[in-house]
């Protein structure tokens, strides 16, 4: 909460800063012109946090802590970024394995996995997202933007191990795999700010996302610095929050990534 806060006043003062000049002018910070196309690899290092409550899914009341239940490890999650003029790609590649072994009876897509038993986990979510940006006010000691865009996200879980089965008296045991997946597309809008400090290092935050009414929500929320030590490379640093809740019927998915990231960005 207090990063959140900190990253939403540092947005905040450079929308205000911005508002504050009449005439828009370049800044030293921008005295070399912006590249048509730029290219960022991040190492990004998120905290999961995934709850599902579904009616294919039958533990403890159809709620599953993804995480918990199953045994899930925080992973790190490479990120690219593809940049042309005012058109911002980005992809999120984040696949997480766990072992568990269950407090309870356990029932994916109508298998069932005995209480005791000892389960193997693959969960996989892809982010990829389009946003268009667009100006609102440039000055020498700010600029400001609101965007849109659409986000493409991809879930799946798939849990296996061994099911045992009682006939004649005797009990014998089989491997067994049992899957849940969904992709889900949807609108983005955001706003966002940079700063220039001087040297070339600049701080900037940006907030995208949509309210779903009863559907739930989804916002990405995102601050940092940049730093230009040459023309055609910046060095950025910062941290984000993906967090996406959704609401079908008696169905519901609630997915958070939240932590730190480090990204080169090659401008040509």
């Amino acid at each position: 909460m207090k990063k959140k806060m900190i990253a939403a006043a540092a947005l905040a003062a450079c929308a205000v800063q911005a508002t504050a000049f009449a005439n828009p002018v370049t800044s030293a910070a921008e005295s070399v012109a912006d590249s048509d196309w730029s290219v960022e690899a991040r190492y990004f290092a998120p905290k999961l946090h995934a709850h599902v409550k579904s009616d294919s899914i039958d533990y403890n009341g159809g709620n599953v802590n993804v995480k918990d239940t199953l045994g899930i490890d925080d992973k790190k999650a490479p990120e690219l970024i593809l940049r042309y003029r005012r058109a911002t790609l980005d992809w999120i590649h984040l696949k997480n394995t766990g072992n568990a072994r269950l407090d309870g009876t356990l029932t994916v897509d109508n298998k069932t996995f005995d209480a005791n038993s000892k389960v193997a986990t693959d969960s996989k979510f892809d982010y990829m997202k389009l946003t268009i940006k667009n100006p609102l006010v440039k000055t020498p000691a700010a600029s400001v933007n609101w965007s849109y865009g659409i986000t493409g996200i991809h879930m799946s879980v798939k849990v296996a191990g061994d099911a045992m089965v009682h006939e004649g008296g005797q009990v014998a045991a089989y491997h067994q795999s049992a899957s849940e997946s969904g992709t889900v597309p949807v609108p983005m809008l955001g706003i966002g700010a940079q700063c220039p400090l001087g040297a070339g290092l600049e701080i900037y935050g940006n907030i995208e996302g949509l309210p779903l009414a009863s559907y739930g929500h989804i916002y990405d929320f995102e601050a940092g610095l940049r730093y230009r030590p040459v023309d055609y490379l910046r060095v950025n640093l910062g941290y984000r929050k993906i967090d996406i809740n959704v609401h079908h019927d008696d169905d519901e998915a609630n997915y958070s990534l939240t932590g730190p990231f480090f990204g080169l960005v090659y401008d040509f």
